[in-house]
């Protein structure tokens, strides 16, 4: 936690492999993304690495160190392109973006990445399933929730660094009840609400204590709530692939 990374043990990936009692290979490397750092997702290095593993499946995480959608697409499927061609037949999942601050996270900058990402992945054939953690896979962010607005079924805001979709019912006005007062909003931000962090506490979200004190990476209990409901989504796509 802090501001650094979760400890290997205890970071989402590990929490998924545990949870399928797999060997899992991390092949995970600070401050890098599809186009960020030295050694990039789709780099030969890391590549071979998971080569070496021969893996059964392959997870892609992230990256919010993509601080542009410019060529992400263009990387992401040069990426998934490099991985098929050294692990034939192994089939992926995809990760778009974890959600970080509050203003990271439903910014316009981070809603192209998503995009980016999901159309790479959504047009690939070896991967088997896309999952937006943030819920701006449309490519843009939600508008802010606003008092006594009618909504329907379906519209999405951003509330205090989040994304929330409403299942109220259609022509519905919310009068002054915002999206952390209301069940009828559902919350598609996986884990993250609030706008603190570890140490400056804003007492209105999981922020307070699921993101750390650099204001970017999830703490360990973030990552471990992030990598139970990733966990579950790869047991659904599994089960969706092979029905």
């Amino acid at each position: 936690g802090g501001s650094t990374p979760s400890p290997g043990l205890a970071c989402a990936s590990a929490v998924i492999a545990r949870t399928f009692n797999a060997n899992a290979h991390i092949e995970a490397i600070g401050g890098t993304g599809y186009l960020t750092g030295t050694y990039p997702f789709g780099h030969s290095t890391r590549v071979a690495r998971v080569q070496d593993f021969d893996p059964d499946l392959i997870l892609f995480m992230g990256s919010i160190n993509d601080g542009t959608d410019t060529g992400l697409q263009t990387a992401a499927t040069a990426a998934y392109d490099a991985y098929a061609a050294a692990c034939p037949g192994v089939p992926m999942i995809v990760f778009g973006p974890q959600p970080s601050s509050a203003t990271d996270t439903v910014s316009a900058t981070r809603a192209a990445t998503v995009a980016a990402i999901k159309a790479a992945a959504d047009a690939h054939p070896a991967v088997i399933g896309f999952h937006d953690q943030i819920g701006t896979e449309a490519g843009t962010a939600p508008p802010a929730w606003a008092s006594y607005t009618t909504y329907n079924n379906g519209d999405l805001v951003t509330f205090k660094g989040s994304v929330y979709e409403w299942k109220g019912g259609d022509a519905v006005s919310t009068g002054p009840y915002d999206p952390s007062a209301s069940s009828s909003w559902f919350l598609r931000t996986w884990v993250f609400t609030g706008t603190g962090l570890t140490g400056t506490p804003a007492g209105d979200g999981t922020r307070d204590v699921a993101l750390g004190s650099d204001n970017a990476h999830p703490t360990t209990a973030g990552s471990m709530a992030l990598g139970i409901l990733e966990a579950a989504k790869v047991r659904e796509t599994l089960r969706t692939a092979t029905a």
